[in-house]
């Protein structure tokens, strides 16, 4: 259940041009890119589409710095995951600031997130912190976060490959072209980059299964890829458009040159597998 362990405190302060005060582009840009961690972590944790968990804002001030504080809490007829969820985003935080190194069990879209998060937190701010409660130690939010999380997202092994699974998650904003396939063998989510010349062949993915072709990448000691950079889009057709087995018999009569079925099966067997 949801208790002490699930909220998040910021602390932002100003530059001393702006007096100290935090713009407002900043602070919802922040927050914003709060939210979508928070998301990622969600959506890692669970393996589903939908998130699990909603949050609210229990404490607001202007003080210097500005504090703002978030409380997790379980959406109605979800597994209450709001601990979890918030005990991971610290989690994530405590070891960037102990090693200055990404998590290494975080996925590719979390470190994105993360990534956006924490990225250049001096660029309007003169201090930027995190911690789990008003009275708890705080963390400074270092361009060296950012760093470390942009190695890890650019890192790793690549290779000539494929990858298939069901196409979700799709975003054709601005020239992102990026979706993202689920393998069906439980295997983590993939990110694809496609092409424009591809675009028809995505958004006619959407929902359905297919093969992606490209150049994977791996991170170091990783044996599955993280992401894809995309050449050929195969996309499969719906499971009630396949033919049955039924619809299949008598396809080919001749099969067997006019040879008894299981005459047929002991010759192959004989003949060391070829006719």
């Amino acid at each position: 259940m949801s208790g002490e362990n699930n909220k998040i405190v910021l602390r932002f302060e100003g530059k001393r041009s702006e007096d100290g005060h935090v713009r407002l582009s900043e602070f919802v840009n922040r927050l914003g890119a709060l939210k979508k961690l928070l998301r990622q972590i969600d959506l890692h944790l669970t393996g589903m589409n939908a998130v699990t968990t909603n949050y609210r804002l229990t404490n607001l001030s202007h003080s210097s710095p500005a504090m703002v504080q978030i409380e997790a809490r379980p959406r109605p007829k979800c597994e209450d995951l709001s601990d979890v969820v918030v005990g991971r985003f610290h989690a994530g935080f405590r070891h960037l600031n102990e090693t200055r190194s990404a998590p290494a069990k975080y996925g590719y879209d979390e470190l994105e997130a993360f990534k956006e998060f924490v990225e250049a937190p001096a660029r309007n701010l003169s201090s930027f912190t995190v911690s789990e409660g008003p009275s708890d130690e705080q963390i400074v939010v270092s361009e060296e976060f950012a760093i470390a999380l942009e190695k890890a997202l650019s890192g790793g092994v690549k290779n000539e490959g494929s990858v298939s699974g069901t196409l979700e998650s799709i975003n054709i904003h601005a020239g992102t072209n990026k979706f993202t396939i689920y393998p069906l063998a439980g295997q983590p989510r993939v990110v694809c980059h496609f092409p424009e010349s591809k675009m028809a062949e995505a958004i006619d993915g959407i929902n359905r299964h297919v093969c992606v072709t490209g150049t994977l990448r791996f991170r170091p000691k990783d044996l599955t890829p993280f992401e894809i950079d995309v050449q050929e889009i195969e996309v499969y057709p719906p499971d009630d458009e396949l033919p049955s087995l039924n619809s299949l018999r008598g396809v080919a009569p001749n099969a067997t040159g006019g040879i008894d079925s299981v005459a047929f099966v002991q010759k192959i067997r004989a003949d060391g597998g070829t006719t």
